[in-house]
């Protein structure tokens, strides 16, 4: 099979923590009008064109770019302007295009007024890419509960979906990760305690959400 020059190696810009999360636009097409425009402290990047440069187009990199990731517009739709009794201040990060393979990458800054509360969303979507990426964690069996130093681990069910969580006290910060289909995953970081985390994202539309991003058949 051709492909193109290689001017980033695909495993490097497959790494999670590498990806600015900004979104980008095929070849050929103008970016879309940001839907963020007078969000609170820190506007959307929902159609900023940047480029990541040339990837090599291998099988499974076109195999990919058959999968439709996530629509950012529709996610943001999805996430109410409040959650947890804390107002939503910023959303960043779209679809970022590897060749003609997509992912979405995004998240959403939550708080309270004077900032002493907050909660960060990061959603990933791998799109048509079969191997797991960076930002994807192993959900515990459910119910399951252990210690790792001052941590409590715990295996969840949140709204029907697998979830890990991991918290020490109220007051300092908790992590929620839950596994909404083989490609999407959503991961919530709070000083809230764990169960008012827990309570605030159960009551999203979470299969909503799911449906965007559906198991491959």
């Amino acid at each position: 099979m051709r492909t193109r020059t290689v001017l980033l190696p695909l495993a490097a810009i497959l790494a999670f923590g590498l990806l600015p999360v900004t979104a980008q636009v095929k070849p050929g097409q103008e970016p879309a009008a940001s839907e963020n425009a007078g969000e609170k402290k820190g506007g959307g990047d929902l159609g900023m064109r940047s480029a990541i440069g040339e990837i090599e187009v291998t099988e499974e990199v076109a195999r990919a770019g058959k999968v439709v990731p996530a629509d950012p517009a529709a996610l943001r739709r999805l996430f109410p302007e409040s959650l947890g009794g804390l107002a939503r201040r910023s959303v960043n990060g779209g679809v970022q295009w590897l060749g003609p393979a997509g992912i979405t990458r995004m998240q959403m800054a939550y708080a309270n007024e004077a900032g002493t509360r907050t909660l960060k969303v990061e959603i990933f979507d791998r799109g048509g890419f079969q191997q797991p990426l960076g930002g994807e964690m192993e959900i515990p069996p459910i119910g399951s509960t252990r210690r790792e130093g001052v941590q409590i681990v715990e295996g969840l069910e949140v709204g029907g979906f697998p979830a890990l969580a991991r918290h020490v006290r109220p007051g300092l910060p908790a992590m929620l990760h839950i596994a909404l289909t083989s490609r999407m995953r959503l991961t919530f970081t709070s000083n809230l305690p764990i169960q008012d985390l827990v309570g605030a994202v159960a009551g999203l539309e979470l299969d909503q959400i799911a449906a965007l991003a559906p198991d491959a058949r």
